[in-house]
């Protein structure tokens, strides 16, 4: 937890993806967010949850929950609280704020599968098969019960590299993308920005870079997200 010394009361609850543990724990979103929230009054908190990595909601929500409790008992009771969170951070965003709405003030899931997690993997499935069958029919690559992940990844990006060779490959990708709603244009969007996020972000790891997209997702930009909270934070 961070709390700058002229604290304006506001409370950021960050969640993290419960599928993946990131160190060092983030308290927000990127470096440049941070620290423009913090400059302007916030104070951020987050849990790195008891369960370690996995498709899990209700222990990181207790957590969560927690963690407010702890602030209450150490702070004193937040002005407001927004939670916020990318992903399956997003996810637990949502439902803390639905479960909890004598806690939560607001809720910012950025990217969040709110369709379902169940949903979202079904469409990743319907994603891998469309490519498996437009660019490498009656090929072994593996889309369920996965026995190399590695090896698998490394036989998903030798068959997309071969679709971006010609016409009729990348057409046939584009095809397999749409399913997933991974526009070509991302790729330029990442070229733009990437001189400016990349020392913040880093390598971009989420659904748009899978080796099945032939794509790379762009990095989430941290100047709109200081211009949402400018606009936004000073309302509620």
């Amino acid at each position: 937890m961070e709390v700058p010394a002229a604290w304006n009361g506001t409370l950021l609850l960050w969640n993290r993806t419960p599928i993946f543990r990131p160190e060092p724990l983030q308290v927000a979103s990127d470096e440049l967010t941070r620290r423009w929230l913090l400059e302007h009054g916030m104070a951020l908190a987050a849990s790195n949850y008891r369960t370690p990595a996995g498709v899990v909601f209700a222990e990181p929500l207790e957590d969560q929950v927690a963690l407010l409790d702890w602030v209450d008992a150490h702070l004193g009771r937040p002005r407001q609280v927004i939670t916020w969170g990318n992903s399956g951070g997003g996810v637990l965003a949502t439902l803390l704020a639905e479960r909890h709405p004598d806690r939560i003030d607001g809720a910012i899931p950025l990217c969040g599968p709110l369709g379902g997690i169940g949903t979202q993997f079904n469409l990743t499935l319907d994603f891998a098969f469309a490519v498996r069958t437009l660019l490498a029919p009656g090929s072994d690559l593996e889309l369920v019960r996965i026995t190399d992940p590695d090896a698998t990844a490394a036989r998903a990006a030798e068959i997309v590299q071969g679709a971006l060779g010609t016409p009729q490959g990348r057409a046939r990708l584009a095809l397999a993308n749409a399913l997933a709603n991974v526009d070509g244009r991302q790729r330029d969007i990442h070229d733009r920005d990437i001189e400016n996020h990349h020392e913040l972000r880093g390598r971009n790891t989420g659904p748009g870079s899978a080796p099945f997209s032939g794509y790379r997702q762009p990095p989430a930009s941290s100047p709109l997200l200081v211009l949402f909270f400018e606009r936004t934070l000073s309302e509620l």
